[in-house]
């Protein structure tokens, strides 16, 4: 059964449910919107301007087709919707008709299948749903990139002063509804919407938490000073090149998430936050840390990977709380000795760098669980490294070492050693004293030999040594050698 509406728009019949076409191609299924409204109420629709509006007020909402307490015939559903959406087409594409989350996906495609009525009211649809003022729908406008179809002089019709309803209910303020609204106005503002800015300031206060990311932002407006109750602010994912001075007054702030943006650099008021547990710069332009940066005292987590920094920075010496690190994929080629004053240190990842030496005050950092420096140029481990008595995991694969310190034995918390991908010739003996090791993976060097005290890890479940410059005249011994690393440890994985 197909019911043609237009030369590019038909529904069809199949396998009992409904499918709109087109372009002759399948688009989606059909669901149905079913309300149940008291009589008392029908009179309140004179109000609702929207198809949404209609399902936030009555709630229902969308059901997959079978899913009704009701019996509807399969073909009286399918000549439901083929009625739903010839309305649609004869009222010139009205996309308060139908549910914004199918009108406009919908008429997007019609738009680019080459229905030139669709081309012609798309911009206009996105406008009119700014002027009717509901909130959710304007957020999905937003989310979903919609009003990036717009060019500067249409967005100009989007602003509060040519939106009224859409202004008071912003103003309004509906809790409930306090992400779409901050979301809204900041992406107004972006736009050069400064009416939007002095909502963003009169914010009733109260949000805990804030999404920005992925929204495209070019600038933050300074508005952001007003949420002095935030404790999570994500900003990750846009295209800010720095940041407003009123990013200092979020004195509740404990996550900051600026990944995937432009930032050269970072303001001195960010010293300010004295309460931020979590900083997350992965992704930016960063050379330098403010000096200022002393001052965030409870600071924990620091994420620096993919930046500019040529320099390790002196300041970071100063976190004394911290405790996780990642400065991966930058260009310094040394450690800074400042390093070893963060006591509280447990994982670091300096991988993707230039690094040549692994500084001997590693020793130092007994806290430390998780150590990564893959993918650098090290050719040499220190000696006190078995100092680091916590180490749990220990990453340096495709480096350029050629032996290991004997001093790994005394690494007695150690479960997972990856040194593939290096230029090591032998093992030390002292690495059959790992024994907590699960996985040892030594894959991709010079070896010749395997160390018999491997026999000691009863606990090694993964050992990894392919690719290695094993002598023949020991492979029979070897492979008696496996055979009974296999039969002691029940499960081993040896490749």
């Amino acid at each position: 059964m197909e019911f043609e509406i237009n030369e590019y728009l038909s529904l069809k019949l199949e396998n009992g449910e409904t499918v709109i076409y087109v372009g002759g191609e399948p688009f989606d299924q059909c669901k149905f919107l079913v309300f149940e409204i008291p009589i008392t109420e029908i009179i309140s629709l004179d109000k609702i301007e929207s198809i949404d509006e209609m399902v936030d007020k009555h709630g229902n909402v969308e059901k997959e087709q079978g899913e009704f307490d009701i019996s509807i015939p399969i073909a009286t559903q399918f000549w439901a919707h083929c009625s739903n959406l010839q309305a649609w087409y004869e009222n010139n594409y009205n996309t308060r008709i139908l549910h914004s989350n199918l009108a406009f996906p919908l008429l997007e495609k019609l738009k680019r299948a080459g229905d030139l009525q669709a081309k012609e009211v798309f911009k206009t649809e996105i406008i009119n749903r700014f002027k009717i003022g509901h909130i959710p729908s304007i957020y999905f406008l937003i989310v979903e990139k919609y009003v990036s179809y717009l060019d500067n002089k249409s967005l100009k019709q989007i602003y509060l002063e040519n939106n009224p309803k859409l202004k008071q209910q912003l103003e309004n303020w509906d809790e409930n509804l306090s992400q779409m609204i901050t979301m809204i106005c900041f992406k107004l503002f972006n736009w050069g919407d400064q009416t939007a800015e002095v909502i963003l300031m009169n914010n009733p206060g109260g949000i805990l938490e804030l999404d920005l990311s992925n929204c495209e932002l070019k600038q933050l407006s300074k508005g952001i000073g007003a949420f002095t109750t935030l404790e999570i602010l994500n900003l990750g994912h846009n295209r800010l090149t720095k940041l407003p001075e009123e990013i200092g007054k979020l004195s509740s702030l404990k996550r900051l998430e600026i990944c995937s943006n432009q930032l050269i650099a970072l303001p001195e008021i960010i010293g300010e936050l004295n309460s931020l547990e979590s900083l997350g710069l992965i992704g930016n332009k960063l050379t330098s840390l403010p000096n200022s940066m002393r001052g965030l005292v409870s600071l924990k987590s620091l994420w620096l990977s993919s930046n500019k920094f040529t320099i390790f920075p002196e300041i970071i010496g100063n976190l004394s709380n911290l405790e996780t690190l990642y400065m991966g994929n930058n260009n310094f080629s040394v450690i800074s000795k400042s390093l070893c004053n963060l006591s509280a240190l447990e994982w670091l990842s300096i991988d993707h760098g230039k690094l040549s030496r692994i500084p001997d005050f590693f020793g130092d950092l007994v806290k430390l669980r998780y150590l990564n420096l893959s993918f650098n140029q090290i050719m040499q481990i220190p000696e006190n490294i078995g100092d680091a008595i916590s180490l749990n995991s220990i990453t340096l694969s495709y480096n350029q070492l050629t032996s290991i310190p004997i001093s790994i034995g005394k690494l007695s918390n150690l479960k997972d050693l990856n040194l593939s991908k290096n230029q090591l010739i032998s093992l030390p003996v002292s690495i059959g004293d790992l024994k907590e090791i699960t996985k040892l993976d030594v894959s991709q060097n010079l070896l010749t030999v395997i160390p018999k005290t491997l026999m000691n890890l009863r606990s090694l479940r993964y050992l990894f040594i392919w690719s290695n410059k094993l002598k023949r005249r020991t492979n029979k011994e070897l492979k008696i050698f496996l055979k009974k690393l296999r039969e002691q440890n029940k499960g081993i994985n040896i490749a």
